[in-house]
């Protein structure tokens, strides 16, 4: 069927699928069509949907099913096979993201199931729940799933999973997560809204940051950061404008200010353009000097009608 992709040759080939949004919880994205191949000449006798799963706005301390979720496996043999599916650490992680603290935030139930010959199934049998601490809001996870055959000869195929929790102002910078990064992780803004982001610093030492409004969209390689599902990139820049009181301008959008340990520095939003479509995002980046990562908040055009928008807090919490 055309919704599959899958090739009997290597390297993986990737070819773009479909795309699932679901809101509330968690939203979900999927991009790209993977395959598996061959491995010492072995057919692996599977597909799975797609290279990669994006998990957003997990709320720590809530428990949910990953059932349908994750992506689908097909037995692509002549024979019926068995199959496993875990959740494992990552390797080198995607700029932006870092690895799972513990994987036993993952529980299996039943991740071992068989599958007839041309069945298609959603991978089931999994669970998620972070622990509800303030240092697990605003953060970027990569782990991996693995998917591997139960053969005399098996094969395993791995594909990144991302996990990015819910945003939260957090007051005390001791219940912030050590290093640096944005609170909250996710502005939505609409009509002709503004809002503010803050920058933190609990790297122990005073830094100093470049900030500055990203398209990932015209990034390449390992830059690439996934959309939020039903969302397209902005064109450009200019109908956003950030100010940061403390920093330095150094252009349109691109900033360099310096925090102490502890410290907080408001960003402000603003959207200055009103024919601006809805449900479109940017990021807002935050390099450390010396540094060649980066920690992102994402900036989002949403369609909210009437509603009015979410207040901001400042530095004592006050909205």
């Amino acid at each position: 069927p055309s919704e599959w992709n899958y090739t009997g040759l290597c390297p993986a080939v990737l070819i773009k699928g479909r795309t699932l949004t679901m809101r509330g919880i968690f939203r979900f994205f999927a991009g790209m069509g993977a395959i598996c191949s061959f491995v010492l000449g072995v057919q692996a006798d599977m597909v799975v949907k797609d290279n990669f799963v994006v998990l957003t706005n997990i709320v720590p301390g809530k428990e949910i099913s990953l059932d349908g979720l994750l992506t689908r496996v097909k037995n692509t043999g002549a024979v019926s096979n068995g199959y496993n599916v875990s959740i494992k650490e990552a390797g080198e992680c995607r700029k932006g993201y870092e690895k799972v603290t513990d994987l036993s935030w993952f529980q299996s139930e039943g991740n071992d199931f068989t599958l007839a010959a041309g069945v298609e199934t959603d991978i089931k049998g999994l669970r998620l729940h972070i622990p509800n601490k303030n240092e697990y809001y605003n953060r970027h996870f990569q782990a991996q799933l693995t998917v591997r055959t139960q053969q005399t000869i098996a094969v395993e195929l791995t594909i990144p999973a991302w996990i990015e929790t819910a945003g939260k102002f957090i007051k005390k910078h001791e219940e912030l997560p050590k290093g640096y990064g944005f609170m909250p992780t996710v502005l939505e803004l609409g009509g002709e809204a503004r809002g503010e982001i803050f920058l933190y610093n609990n790297t122990l030492v005073g830094q100093v940051y470049t900030i500055f409004v990203a398209l990932p969209a015209q990034k390449s390689g390992s830059n690439i950061i996934p959309q939020t599902p039903g969302y397209e990139w902005f064109k450009d820049d200019s109908g956003i404008e950030i100010n940061i009181k403390k920093g330095k301008k150094i252009v349109r959008n691109r900033y360099e200010v310096e925090l102490k340990q502890g410290e907080m520095e408001p960003i402000k939003v603003e959207l200055i353009s009103g024919d601006i479509k809805t449900q479109q995002e940017a990021l807002l980046v935050a390099v450390q000097g010396g540094s060649d990562g980066w920690q992102f908040s994402r900036i989002g055009v949403a369609d909210r009608g009437e509603e009015e928008l979410e207040p901001a807090h400042d530095q004592n919490g006050e909205k």
